[in-house]
């Protein structure tokens, strides 16, 4: 009876290992980054990651499975076919493919994740302590070629960013049989984007009335090549659409990106090098380009190694609780105000959680000269329930020709 049970439990073993084998075989594997720029790193302390910076836009869809051969490309029918979908807007080798729906979920009162990949959403639920915001009643009707669309999904928000294969918006709403939608908005809500299984609508602007809003005839491509001095760069692209709404950075080995699920309309491209988390300074002029309805436009950006790298140090007051910092690296006068500065920065880098009291990197900086590295952070509050506390601060640097140069950046002027 024993050796039964042990033949019994080892082909048990077996089998699973067998199984899981398999499924090993099956599973993408994640990409190995190799070192992408000659830069020297500062020594002391070294940077972690920063959250959503190796691939928000590009979060591959749990589960994918092989694109159907006979089924029709996206974009017109110019985008090749790839073996593994990973969603609605995609990087790197694979092309993107539109799911038929988007799921949503509401994170707060002010905070919903819509998933581009059709997969249930994976975002967590956070909702902030206190009153729920005020809301205003946003309506409106989608067309599709004339006709309504039902089933589509809208987001709105004054600021909607792609984050870990989700689209983050203020509140969101489906469509029913006559492609209306109602939905409760913050006030500050300032653009509609309809989300559809053939195209996305260029961004709408949310007004007084019934919105209206077209589903474009077919989605729009985008294709970037990445070189440093010459040779493939192990690269990030930062996509901004329209008015700086929809905004994200992914990452490709071989400094090839591909969209084949993006709206019509204005983008703009900025690159650094990927294994650069903190990149985004003054070096590398940003590529605007103008997004068309069933066409894949095509730029090739050309990058060169001999510029510095700036590795800013954030000082807080001792005991002080770091939530996030923001960065920006600004050429003089120093600002006169958190408002001066933010209206100079425009966006601004964000750190949060176990990297807020990181050194943060700007690399690429050229040419040579004087400039101003500043933070705005955020710190815990009295209490768990008491609201953030904002400091900010500048300290100017010198920056050479080449090579590291390290500054300590004060941040404890109060907010105004």
């Amino acid at each position: 009876m024993r050796t039964w049970i042990i033949a019994v439990a080892a082909a048990g073993a077996l089998a699973l290992a067998v199984w899981l084998l398999l499924r090993g075989a099956d599973a993408p594997m994640a990409a190995r980054p190799t070192p992408a720029h000659p830069t020297a790193r500062p020594t002391s302390p070294t940077p972690m990651v920063r959250p959503g910076s190796a691939g928000p836009l590009g979060a591959a869809a749990p589960g994918a499975t092989a694109t159907d051969p006979a089924a029709p490309a996206v974009g017109g029918g110019a985008l090749p076919a790839e073996a593994r979908p990973r969603g609605a807007i995609d990087h790197g080798r694979a092309w993107a493919t539109l799911p038929p729906t988007y799921p949503m979920k509401a994170l707060s009162p002010a905070n919903v994740a819509v998933s581009l990949t059709g997969e249930p959403v994976s975002v967590y639920a956070m909702a902030p302590p206190g009153d729920p915001p005020p809301t205003r009643e946003v309506r409106g009707r989608v067309l599709e070629g004339g006709a309504p669309a039902a089933g589509v999904t809208v987001v709105v928000g004054d600021r909607l960013m792609v984050f870990a294969g989700h689209l983050n918006g203020a509140a969101a709403a489906v469509t029913d049989g006559d492609g209306r939608f109602t939905l409760a908005a913050p006030p500050t809500a300032r653009w509609a984007l309809a989300l559809g299984p053939h195209s996305w609508s260029a961004l709408t602007p949310v007004a007084d009335g019934e919105l209206a809003i077209a589903l474009a005839p077919a989605a729009a491509g985008l294709e970037v090549t990445v070189r440093e001095d010459g040779a493939p760069l192990d690269a990030t692209l930062a996509l901004t659409l329209g008015d700086g709404v929809v905004a994200g950075t992914v990452s490709a080995p071989d400094g090839v990106f591909r969209f084949a699920a993006l709206p019509p309309g204005p983008a703009r491209l900025t690159v650094g090098a990927s294994l650069e988390f903190a990149s985004g300074a003054d070096a590398v002029s940003p590529v605007d380009v103008t997004l068309v309805a069933g066409e894949v436009v095509r730029r090739t950006i050309a990058l060169d190694s001999a510029n510095a790298t700036v590795a800013a140090v954030p000082v807080v007051a001792e005991g002080a609780a770091v939530r996030t910092v923001e960065w920006a690296l600004v050429p003089p006068p120093a600002p006169a105000s958190l408002a001066a500065l933010r209206a100079r920065a425009r966006a601004m880098p964000l750190l949060g959680g176990v990297d807020a009291g990181n050194t943060y990197q700007f690399h690429r900086v050229a040419p040579a000269g004087p400039r101003l590295a500043c933070a705005i952070a955020k710190l815990a509050g009295a209490s768990d329930d008491a609201p953030p506390v904002v400091r900010w601060g500048c300290a100017p640097v010198a920056v050479p020709a080449g090579g590291v140069v390290e500054v300590e950046v004060a941040i404890d002027r109060p907010a105004e």
